[in-house]
C-alpha cells in the first residue's frame, strides 16, 4: 500500500514490492494498464514466474505470449530499485505477432486485450499440460 511521505508526496511502503511503470509506446496504455493489474495480482504473478522457471528450452510454448509476459514480470522483479519504469518492447512485439488487431498505433480496448491475453494464456497452459 501507499503511505504519505514526509514532504507530502506519496512513497511506496517498504514491503518488497516493485513499483514500475510501463512506458507508453504508440498508444499502448491499454496494454500497460492490464499488465500492471495482472502484475499486482500476486497469485497470478507467482504462477507466471513459476511457469517461467519450469520452462524447458525444447518446450514449444517457450515462444508464447504467456512466456513473454512471465519474462516481463521477471524483469520487473529483478530490478535493484523499488520504483522506476520499463519499456515492454519484447512483450509488445510478441503481442503484435500474436494478433493483428494490436499491430497498429491506434487505441484499443483494455477489456478486449485482457480477454485475448487470458484466452491465449489458457491455451498455452492447456497445451503445456498435455
Amino acid at each position: 500500500g501507499w503511505q504519505p511521505g514526509k514532504e507530502g508526496g506519496d512513497v511506496p511502503c517498504d514491503n518488497g514490492e516493485k513499483y514500475f511503470g510501463l512506458v507508453n509506446v504508440a498508444n499502448t496504455c491499454y496494454v500497460n494498464s492490464v499488465v500492471q493489474a495482472l502484475y499486482f495480482c500476486a497469485p497470478f504473478r507467482k504462477a507466471m514466474l513459476r511457469n517461467l522457471s519450469e520452462d524447458s528450452e525444447d518446450d514449444p510454448n517457450s515462444d508464447s505470449l504467456m512466456t513473454s509476459l512471465a519474462e516481463l514480470f521477471a524483469q520487473i522483479d529483478s530490478q535493484k530499485r523499488t520504483v522506476g519504469c520499463l519499456t515492454p518492447r519484447q512483450f509488445l512485439a510478441k503481442l503484435r505477432k500474436a494478433n493483428d488487431l494490436f499491430c497498429n498505433a491506434e487505441h484499443q480496448d483494455a477489456h478486449e486485450f485482457l480477454q485475448f491475453l487470458l484466452n491465449d494464456i489458457l491455451e498455452s497452459a492447456t497445451k503445456r499440460e498435455k
